[in-house]
């Protein structure tokens, strides 16, 4: 059963702490890190945090991911967490979740009004569908596509000074999501002709994974 308050005495069981010191020594780290920077609890939080992980990482399919939900109070000793256990090559996103609520007219900070979404992948054959996880336009932005906006593009091109590795990773998702977008609107829009979404992506992919290696 969860709890939201935790002791290292009480809740962390001697096996845990020997299994982490055994198979996960970075992680031991991490949670002994939590300890001497803010408290036995939040130590206490995380190591029983990473025996759920670790057994979510076994059983992980390689097309699966794992998304972690955490508030501003542990995010951070999270994703060190995450890192430890799955790798920090493995994380693909952390997602911003904003929501709305009171405000006091005597605040002395900024609104704590979002929580963090980490995802996780194993490898690389997780999936994603981008359609899914994205929200549609609203129906009047819809109708304002008009017929005589449709194309046909066989080459782009873009000429920029790159700085290497920040720029060139910068115009991988600029392009990634390029493709992206063309392909979801090409799709609820009826245009057709737009086949060869995967087969771009796979060049884009391969392309930048020569690009990241050159360094003349």
């Amino acid at each position: 059963m969860f709890q939201d308050r935790w002791t290292w005495e009480r809740d962390v069981h001697e096996e845990w702490t020997d299994q982490l010191r055994d198979d996960y020594p970075n992680l031991l780290e991490v949670i002994e890190s939590a300890r001497n920077t803010h408290s036995e609890a939040r130590a206490a939080y995380l190591c029983f945090m990473a025996v759920w992980l670790i057994e979510m990482r076994r059983v992980l399919k390689p097309t699966g991911s794992i998304y972690l939900h955490c508030d501003p109070t542990a995010n951070h000793y999270s994703k060190a967490a995450l890192d430890a256990i799955i790798g920090w090559k493995d994380f693909r996103n952390e997602v911003i979740w904003h929501y709305t609520g009171p405000k006091s007219p005597k605040v002395r900070q900024f609104n704590r009004t979002n929580d963090t979404i980490y995802r996780y992948c194993k490898g690389n054959e997780w999936v994603f569908d981008a359609d899914a996880a994205c929200i549609n336009h609203h129906g009047k932005s819809q109708a304002n596509f008009k017929e005589w906006l449709r194309c046909r593009v066989d080459s782009a091109v873009t000429k920029t000074h790159v700085h290497w590795p920040t720029d060139v990773s910068l115009l991988r998702d600029a392009g990634g999501c390029l493709l992206r977008e063309t392909a979801r609107l090409c799709r609820s829009h009826g245009i057709p002709g737009w086949r060869k979404e995967a087969d771009w992506a796979a060049w884009l992919c391969k392309l930048f994974q020569g690009v990241r290696r050159w360094r003349g």
